[in-house]
């Protein structure tokens, strides 16, 4: 997890929706993120592998490979277990949050409730925590990525 390294956060978005992969992009992009964008699981993975984002967005209702088993082998991976990844699904957090949460992920959020702004605001904030060499423990960061849209 190298923020420090680019004035810019990368970040890789594995959405098996084009449009709402289209909205993230652009929004994104007009925000000064740089955006990977991913279709599928296995694809996700390579381009984590390959690429090394700063950090992932991964949907978790996806054909084929689901977000869960994405997340179970980026946590598995020495090349991509630092990563740190957001779970945004249509979901119920509640059903997934435990796995998730334990292998790693920072946040579940719905798309229903967090907005691109949102998505914004947390990449923002995690990237000015990160750069300034502030702390990289797991629960500091879901604090800052929870305070950026306003939850406790």
């Amino acid at each position: 997890m190298d923020f420090e390294d680019t004035d810019q956060p990368k970040v890789l978005f594995i959405e098996d929706d084009p449009q709402q992969m289209d909205i993230f992009y652009i929004y994104f992009e007009r925000n000064g993120i740089e955006i990977e964008r991913s279709y599928d699981g296995p694809d996700g993975i390579r381009v984590a592998e390959n690429w090394k984002p700063d950090l992932i967005v991964l949907d978790i209702r996806m054909e084929g490979m689901d977000g869960v088993e994405v997340m179970h082998q980026l946590s598995s991976s020495d090349v991509t277990r630092d990563i740190p990844v957001i779970a945004y699904t249509n979901y119920d957090p509640r059903q997934i949050m435990g796995d998730m949460l334990q292998m790693g992920t920072l946040a579940v959020w719905e798309k229903t409730i967090i907005r691109p702004p949102d998505l914004v605001s947390a990449v923002k904030a995690l990237h000015s925590h990160l750069s300034g060499g502030g702390s990289k423990n797991i629960d500091d960061l879901r604090n800052i990525m929870h305070a950026a849209i306003g939850e406790d």
